[in-house]
């Protein structure tokens, strides 16, 4: 899989008997994902042309080219969409791809200690969490909201952690 690839959903199961998959989204925006006219399937080099495309619930239902029977729709369960690097929507300011934050190194925003480094992030409901990776092995769960994470610098590879009492272990 080409590093130029973004993931933006995933096959959960089949739907109907035409070939149409349920996609989880993993965007903000069900209807960006229902708008991309073409996605890299997991394991596949070329891209496949999206044929028809719409709501439901929180989730898309797709019909992708070549896909044409139940059978071949069960087969693609669990399998990621990609799409190209470039193909992602602009940002407005103060906001990131989750993919970008990962691999961030932390620093403590008062001292600059190192303070680990960013290996996922997840969702909590209402905002992300950042799971941050201690030098000592150990693992915790950042709010990533501004009064928390109060810098973030892609360039440089880092963010800044404001540290209170109790937040890493």
């Amino acid at each position: 899989m080409s590093d130029n690839r973004v993931l933006v959903g995933r096959i959960t199961s089949a739907h109907g008997i035409r070939g149409e998959v349920h996609v989880y989204p993993y965007t903000d925006d069900l209807q960006r994902l229902l708008e991309i006219p073409a996605f890299y399937l997991e394991g596949e080099e070329e891209p496949r042309q999206v044929e028809k495309a719409r709501p439901s619930k929180n989730l898309a239902i797709l019909s992708l080219e070549g896909i044409d029977s139940r059978n071949q729709a069960e087969l693609l369960k669990k399998k990621g969409l990609y799409i190209l690097r470039e193909q992602r929507k602009e940002l407005e300011e103060d906001q990131y791809f989750q993919e970008d934050l990962v691999g961030l190194v932390a620093y403590d925003s008062e001292g600059g200690q190192l303070l680990g480094t960013i290996t996922e992030v997840q969702d909590g409901g209402g905002q992300s969490l950042l799971v941050l990776s201690t030098p000592q092995g150990k693992s915790c769960l950042i709010p990533f909201v501004r009064d928390l994470v109060p810098q973030v610098n892609l360039e440089e590879g880092s963010l800044k952690i404001q540290v209170i009492e109790g937040l890493i272990p």
